[in-house]
């Protein structure tokens, strides 16, 4: 026998349903349910009003309880008997997940990019009319185009090499950088004055984005011959930092998920907590999470490596299901440790006062291998302009075979076919 609890804008109407029927469909239609109220005060129940209904089952397998979430859709309520001020509500109702197709979603396009296939040439000198020009010695790293971020060495030079009859020999070399992306102009990134003959230019210059020109300036000044002389050297050379010279990380499924759900409403983005100041209204979740909790005792020992301190390390095989999440929930006083997870293992790391053996509280967030990997795969490209929330999300589910559904503020997938 079947027992309903049926609570609308927080009042149970446990002792007044008859009667109830619902059906559970496993492919792109929306569940619905209707549900009768006998004797109630209320005259009208609005559209859209949110309906909690649970359905405690007593059979052969014991107690068994379900949870369903649906949205009125109609209401045709009469008075009985007439001028007694109760009412009898013949309810349609829809699933949550209708409550996705109020929201626009404007427009989205995903591309995973191939990037650039480069051919790696020399640098090209510039020289300058009114100066001697500089030999440079080019080395490995001296290409262009480089991708951004690159740290490349300065190349060296070749010095002045007349040693004969000079004294007082001095020479200063500077190198200057010009780039659009960081509003450099020239700026001094490198300057030596030395009495020695060297070409030798030390150090490292990161490659920032677009046109990088490097202009090197090579001061010579001796005696010869009881007459003071100098020489000015000057040449430039150019390197293109290319921000996508590799392919950018492909989207995954989640990842267009997650775009999708942080675009359907205005959100402010706070820079110095890096995150969003209100969160998302819906968020993406694996439809077999599970969690469960484990209790690992450790060993703190002193170790080459940290031999001021007791560490320990301990890391454990996970065979449940693909771990998605870790946190420690409970250390010892005066014991501090951190969490990190593979999919099939995590690692208890830390550290303590004292030597000796400790308990560390963990919890572990995983769900099926199978699901975590369907939505791990590589995206297609999809292109939406203005579609509701559920138009796009059933676009994304289409290519992996699954029908979006809205569950509280949580959005997974039902596969077809599926239970």
């Amino acid at each position: 026998m079947n027992d309903f609890s049926v609570i609308i804008n927080g009042h149970n109407y446990t002792n007044t349903v008859f009667p109830f029927k619902y059906g559970d469909f496993l492919d792109e239609q929306l569940d619905f349910a209707t549900l009768t109220l006998s004797r109630v005060s209320p005259e009208v129940y609005a559209p859209l009003t949110p309906v909690y209904i649970t359905i405690t089952s007593n059979g052969t397998n014991g107690v068994q309880s379900k949870e369903k979430t649906y949205l009125i859709a109609e209401d045709s309520a009469y008075e009985t008997p007439n001028g007694s001020g109760f009412y009898r509500h013949e309810l349609m109702l829809i699933e949550e997940t209708k409550y996705l197709e109020g929201f626009m979603v404007e427009s989205l396009c995903v591309t995973n990019a191939g990037g650039r296939n480069y051919v790696m040439i020399d640098p090209t000198q510039q020289n300058y009319a009114d100066f001697t020009a500089i030999s440079f010695l080019f080395s490995n790293d001296n290409k262009t185009p480089l991708i951004t971020g690159t740290q490349m060495s300065l190349p060296d030079i070749v010095p002045y090499e007349n040693t004969s009859g000079i004294i007082d020999y001095t020479q200063t070399i500077k190198v200057f950088l010009t780039n659009a992306f960081t509003s450099f102009i020239e700026k001094e990134i490198y300057s030596n004055t030395t009495t020695n003959h060297t070409g030798t230019v030390p150090g490292t210059i990161e490659i920032y984005s677009g046109i990088n020109i490097l202009t090197y300036t090579y001061t010579v000044s001796f005696t010869a011959g009881g007459r003071p002389t100098t020489f000015n050297y000057k040449s430039s050379f150019t390197i293109y930092g290319q921000p996508n010279y590799y392919p950018l990380k492909p989207w995954t499924i989640k990842e267009v998920i997650d775009r999708a759900l942080e675009l359907t409403e205005p959100l402010i983005w706070d820079k110095s907590a890096k995150n969003y100041v209100v969160p998302p209204r819906f968020h993406f979740d694996y439809k077999t999470k599970q969690t469960t909790t484990a209790t690992e005792t450790v060993q703190a020992r002193i170790s080459a490596d940290n031999p001021l301190a007791p560490t320990f390390y301990k890391n454990v095989d996970f065979t449940e299901g693909h771990i998605i999440g870790a946190k420690v929930t409970s250390t010892p006083p005066k014991v501090s440790a951190t969490v990190a997870f593979t999919g099939d293992s995590y690692t208890v790391t830390g550290s303590a006062i004292n030597v000796g053996d400790y308990e560390i509280g963990v919890e572990i967030t995983y769900a099926d291998g199978e699901e975590v990997e369907l939505f791990e795969q590589n995206s297609p490209e999809f292109t939406f302009t203005r579609a509701t929330l559920r138009e796009l999300l059933q676009a994304i589910g289409g290519y992996i075979h699954a029908e979006p559904r809205l569950k509280g503020d949580t959005i997974v997938f039902d596969r077809y076919g599926g239970q």
